[in-house]
């Protein structure tokens, strides 16, 4: 999961949170192997404050994760809301780094939403799976609601495939 290896990078350089916004496929905590009794929903209904649903990565120092624990019918309602802003800006202050991890920007709106509230966007395709079409119209996307698109990360390709070789170099 890269939002996971670059929030564990991060940590290294400061305090990082990962705030797990893909609601309906949650892989952080599971990755992490980390388990969730609140979470971002349990924030934003004020059952529990940030500091308590915030989860300390032990392995990885300076690492803090935010999962989701919401329902899929919560999505649009949750990433939109008022409170959410709020808890992007606390969250700015306890911590030097916040990476977000969403689900793919054309199908869902959460990372259409959530993209305007970053300071940058790393859009992740996978070789062999994710078209060129795909990629272009998710740039188009974020160009619409104005998403600052740092780059773009292609995942699983073959390195030992022709067209990523390198040729040998001999004296």
């Amino acid at each position: 999961m890269l939002s996971v290896n670059l929030a564990s990078v991060l940590a290294q350089q400061g305090e990082t949170c990962l705030l797990d916004a893909d609601i309906r496929r949650p892989r952080a905590a599971s990755t992490l192997g980390l388990s969730m009794d609140s979470g971002l929903k349990d924030v934003l209904e004020q059952a529990v404050t940030l500091e308590r649903a915030l989860i300390k990565v032990p392995h990885v120092p300076g690492l803090s994760l935010l999962p989701p624990r919401a329902s899929v019918d919560q999505v649009v309602e949750i990433t939109n809301s008022p409170a959410m802003e709020v808890i992007i800006a606390s969250l700015r202050q306890k911590f030097r780094f916040i990476v977000v991890d969403c689900p793919p920007i054309i199908s869902y709106p959460e990372g259409r939403v959530l993209s305007r509230l970053a300071d940058s966007v790393i859009l992740v395709g996978r070789c062999g799976t994710t078209t060129r079409e795909a990629l272009t119209r998710s740039v188009e996307i974020l160009a619409d609601v104005r998403a600052p698109v740092l780059g773009v990360v292609l995942n699983g390709a073959d390195l030992n495939a022709p067209e990523y070789s390198y040729y040998k170099y001999s004296n």
